[in-house]
C-alpha cells in the first residue's frame, strides 16, 4: 500500500470512528451531570406531608402534587452546581398511586399525570445564584387536556414544555409563577367564558401561569404578556379554592 493511499485509508477510518464514538461521548457528558431521583429519595423529603398542606385548600388536586415535587427539590444544592435532577415516569406514577391511597384522591386516578414521561429540574447558568428560581423540562404525551373544575376549558400542549418556576414567599404571600419558554401551549375556552369576555378575549397561547394565595383563597391565572414595552397582562383567572368558572383577567 502506497503512503498516500495508506494515509487516506487511516484518515477515513479515523473519521468513521469519530462519527461512531461521538454520540457515546456526548451521552456520557450529558449523564455526568444528570441524576435520577428515586422514589425513596422523594419520600424522605416529606413529599406527602407537603401535598397534605394544600389538598384541602386547592380543588384541582394535580396542583398540590406538583407543588410538593417542586418544594422537595427547588433548593437542592446540586441545581446551583449545574446538575439536572430527573424524575422518571415510574417514580412519578408510584408517587401518584400512593397519594391517591393516602388521601383517597379519586380525581388523580385518571388525571393527566399518567401522560407525563419525565420531569427535569435544573438551573441555567444565569439562574445559578437565584435561590428561588429553577428551570424545568416536562416531557409528556402531546394532546388536548381538560382543566378540571373549569366547565370545559382545555389546554393544547406539545410533547415537551420548557420554562422556569419562581417561588416567592415575601410578606406572607405565597406565590408561584411559571414562565413558559415553549410556544404552542394553547388555551381552548368554553362558550360561557367567551361570552363573559364579550368577545374581547379569545383562545390564546399561554406565556405565564400563576398560583397565588389572595384573601384566603388560592387563585390560578393563565396569562400572556404582549411585549416588554406593553406590560399589560390579559388572560383567564380561576378561584382554585372554590373552583368557580374560569373568568377574564387583566392587569398592568
Amino acid at each position: 500500500m502506497k503512503k498516500s493511499t495508506a494515509a487516506l485509508f487511516f484518515r477515513r477510518l479515523f473519521l468513521i470512528l469519530s462519527i461512531l464514538i461521538a454520540p457515546i461521548t456526548s451521552l456520557q457528558a450529558q449523564s455526568k451531570y444528570t441524576q435520577q431521583i428515586r422514589l425513596d429519595q422523594v419520600e424522605r423529603r416529606g413529599v406527602y406531608d407537603i401535598m397534605k398542606l394544600y389538598m384541602d385548600e386547592i380543588c384541582i388536586k394535580e396542583i398540590p402534587f406538583f407543588i410538593a415535587l417542586h418544594r422537595c427539590f427547588y433548593l437542592d444544592k446540586r441545581l446551583s452546581r449545574g446538575y439536572r435532577l430527573i424524575l422518571k415516569k415510574k417514580t412519578i406514577m408510584a408517587l401518584k398511586k400512593k397519594a391517591v391511597k393516602l388521601y383517597k384522591l379519586t380525581e388523580l386516578e385518571k388525571s393527566l399525570i399518567y401522560n407525563i414521561n419525565s420531569i427535569v429540574l435544573y438551573k441555567k447558568k444565569e439562574n445559578r445564584y437565584k435561590k428561588h428560581l429553577c428551570n424545568f423540562i416536562l416531557n409528556l404525551e402531546a394532546g388536548v387536556y381538560e382543566i378540571p373544575e373549569t366547565g370545559g376549558a382545555k389546554l393544547v400542549v406539545p410533547g415537551k414544555i420548557m420554562g422556569s418556576i419562581y417561588y416567592n414567599r415575601k410578606n406572607r404571600r405565597n406565590k408561584m409563577t411559571v414562565y413558559l419558554h415553549t410556544g404552542g401551549i394553547k388555551l381552548e375556552l368554553p362558550k360561557y367564558a367567551k361570552r363573559l369576555s364579550l368577545g374581547i378575549l379569545d383562545d390564546m397561547d399561554i406565556g405565564i401561569a400563576e398560583l397565588e394565595y389572595v384573601k384566603m383563597n388560592w387563585v390560578t391565572r393563565l396569562v400572556y404578556v404582549k411585549s416588554r414595552e406593553n406590560p399589560e397582562r390579559k388572560g383567564w383567572s380561576l378561584n382554585t379554592t372554590e373552583c368557580n368558572k374560569i373568568r377574564p383577567y387583566s392587569s398592568k
